[in-house]
């Protein structure tokens, strides 16, 4: 939400837009303390369902150094694939 701009609007972020964008931006963290190219990097990744819009997927997918999984809906499976990353 945008109070006193220009123009008033509300952008919603869904879960992977927000997962998406929160990827991108640990990365470019993450290559600015150049980490990822000596050895030392940390496995990044994200855990989706099937029910994942298909067009975060694939941006994901593309995403240099990150690990993009899909496991079966319920929090006991994406906590259990995620405990198998560092960020």
């Amino acid at each position: 939400f945008s109070p006193g701009g220009e123009s008033d609007h509300l952008i919603l972020c869904d879960g992977d837009k927000m997962a998406a964008l929160y990827c991108t931006a640990i990365q470019r963290m993450l290559a600015e303390i150049d980490l990822q190219d000596k050895g030392k990097g940390l496995r990044v990744g994200v855990v989706q369902t099937a029910y994942a819009n298909g067009a975060s997927t694939a941006f994901l997918d593309q995403l240099p150094h990150v690990d993009v999984r899909c496991v079966k809906t319920g929090v006991k499976h994406l906590h259990r694939a995620a405990e198998e990353y560092d960020v």
